[in-house]
């Protein structure tokens, strides 16, 4: 009662199936966005420089204002349905 060895399959896993659609997490960058994190790092900026020239309070209002306000409102924003998402520029 010889018995031949069994054979092994490799290789033949299949590939879980994938859902049609992968949520992209819900973020939106649309035109808006944009400007609002150019003005961001514009007042971080020139928050700065005013740091470096001796002015505390502009420096402090500004660097408050864009890191406080205007980045959190560039990320969060949500683009108007008329604007054009930021690949389409």
């Amino acid at each position: 009662m010889d018995r031949a060895p069994a054979k092994v399959k490799r290789g033949t896993r299949r590939a879980k199936a994938r859902p049609s659609h992968v949520p992209d997490g819900g973020l939106r960058i649309g035109r808006s966005n944009i400007i609002l994190l150019g003005l961001a790092v514009a007042a971080i900026g020139i928050g700065f420089i005013s740091l470096a020239m001796g002015s505390t309070t502009l420096s402090a209002i500004l660097l408050v204002g864009g890191y406080l306000g205007l980045v959190p409102w560039a990320i969060l924003a949500k683009a108007r349905p008329d604007s054009k998402p930021a690949n389409d520029m």
